[in-house]
């Protein structure tokens, strides 16, 4: 367990001593080059909420972190979007990345090895489960999690969406898709025959490292922030129902 960090210490601190927390403030379109700026300054430049911040920080650093004491000072609005524009980063920038790495390997003259092309469907396949997995929490979930929100703001006495949806259909729909990412460095690290071009493997290794434990984090602040705001949520409204009836 880690000590949390909080709004007055200096990103610049925070990212030396955490360097994996810089494709994390990416997506809040924060890049290198803040000075000695604390967080809560660098938040307050970039229009984000401190506060908001921080619990994605510690929940991302720290498998201990509870932020049940900072969830109310967060909405689910600005939630969402960081999960979306985390979703875009894995689609557009990461998955990109490591594909593009994997045509390289496979088309190395060098190598000529055609067992390579196994690694190449292999990660084809995830690529693909991972596509679906995203599509299904932007077209489903996530809709149905802002209503809610709106219902509660606007004070509303009907929950439009309860009888084909809720939470608990969220949490059993959380597939794992950090399964076959470990299926896919497994093979690469025991059983991927030669030749092969070992500076590229050993990069896509290491970044299929880096995307597991990223989605493992991903998935927590989903679990640990975003289930049980969305809970609370759906009980406060349903005690609004039945009062109304």
């Amino acid at each position: 367990m880690i000590n949390n960090y909080q709004k007055k210490r200096k990103l610049g601190d925070v990212i030396l001593a955490n360097p994996q927390l810089l494709r994390l403030i990416y997506r809040f379109g924060i890049s290198p080059g803040f000075g000695d700026a604390t967080i809560e300054e660098v938040c307050h430049k970039h229009e984000i909420d401190p506060e908001f911040i921080l619990v994605i920080i510690n929940s991302f650093l720290d498998n201990d972190f509870s932020p049940s004491n900072m969830l109310d000072k967060s909405n689910l609005n600005q939630l969402i979007s960081y999960l979306r524009k985390t979703h875009e980063y894995y689609l557009t920038v990461e998955i990109p990345f490591i594909e593009s790495m994997i045509d390289d390997l496979c088309a190395d003259p060098i190598s000529e090895n055609p067992d390579l092309v196994v690694v190449k469907r292999f990660f084809s396949a995830y690529k693909k489960e991972l596509t679906e997995h995203i599509n299904k929490e932007e077209k489903k979930a996530f809709p149905y999690i802002l209503l809610l929100e709106e219902q509660l703001n606007s004070k509303s006495q009907s929950i439009k969406m309860a009888d084909s949806y809720s939470i608990l259909a969220y949490e059993d729909e959380h597939d794992n898709v950090e399964e076959k990412l470990f299926d896919l460095k497994n093979i690469m690290i025991k059983y991927l025959p030669e030749p092969f071009n070992h500076e590229i493997v050993n990069r896509i290794i290491t970044e299929l490292f880096w995307l597991e434990k990223d989605l493992h984090d991903h998935a927590r602040i989903e679990d640990n922030v975003l289930v049980p705001k969305v809970k609370e949520l759906e009980s406060r409204l349903k005690t609004i129902t039945r009062k109304a009836t």
